[in-house]
């Protein structure tokens, strides 16, 4: 099970807005693709 867990005052859709909220999501993000190539994760499937 996944669970998140939000402790930012600042609405998720002003998350931008938010310099460590921002510095989060982007850290995150930058995870994507090297997990991809590994094989870690994948596309999640359209149909």
């Amino acid at each position: 099970m996944l669970l998140t867990v939000d402790s930012f005052a600042t609405p998720r859709a002003l998350w931008h807005t938010d310099v460590e909220f921002r510095r989060r999501v982007l850290h995150e993000w930058d995870k994507i693709e090297p997990y991809k190539a590994r094989g870690f994760i994948a596309e999640w499937p359209e149909h």
